[in-house]
């Protein structure tokens, strides 16, 4: 693993300063289970992690006349337990608990559950795929019976790996991004 800065961000608006300044130089960290893969496995060498977990703010469930909001900070054990969400977002709280063990459970995200990287085994391993700048996918002609996508796939045949995006998906739900730009 390569060394890198660490900052504990306070504040979104904060977050985004930082991001502003450094573009891709910096990655974010909020439950870390696939960042540390990527950062471990050397596909990914940011030279700045920008920590979420002092942003009190992005963890909260709460009921609304709308709906329900829920935080990005969130853990997705809390989502798993979480009364109204088991009652009337049953598909969330049941696609929650179909993440990982009770350990991932309690330290993932619904926030990095969204925004993790795809799995695919030519991109993290040593292949030069399209995804890390090469010109081929491997998956088409090799081993694809895993992590990939059989329909559509243009020129990268990896799936989205979170639970709970289908599950969101599937009740409609809007998802608030803050970032450089917005």
């Amino acid at each position: 693993m390569q060394s890198f800065k660490w900052i504990n961000a306070t504040s979104v608006a904060e977050v985004k300063e930082i991001l502003a300044q450094q573009g891709d130089k910096a990655r974010i960290f909020a439950g870390g289970s696939d960042l540390m893969t990527m950062l471990k496995e050397r596909l990914d060498m940011p030279e700045l992690i920008v920590c979420l977990g002092n942003i009190k703010t992005l963890k909260y469930i709460r009921e609304e006349k709308d709906g329900v909001r829920i935080g990005a900070m969130t853990v997705l054990a809390d989502i798993v337990g979480h009364p109204t969400l088991l009652q009337k977002y049953t598909a969330l709280a049941q696609a929650a608990e179909a993440v990982g063990s009770p350990q991932i459970r309690n330290m993932g995200s619904i926030g990095g559950n969204l925004c993790q990287r795809p799995r695919c085994w030519y991109f993290r391993g040593p292949f030069i795929c399209i995804r890390k700048g090469g010109d081929t996918c491997f998956a088409v002609n090799g081993e694809n019976r895993y992590y990939h996508a059989i329909l559509e796939g243009a020129d990268c045949f990896m799936v989205h790996p979170s639970d709970t995006a289908v599950a969101l998906i599937a009740l409609d739900a809007d998802i608030i991004i803050a970032g450089v730009g917005y």
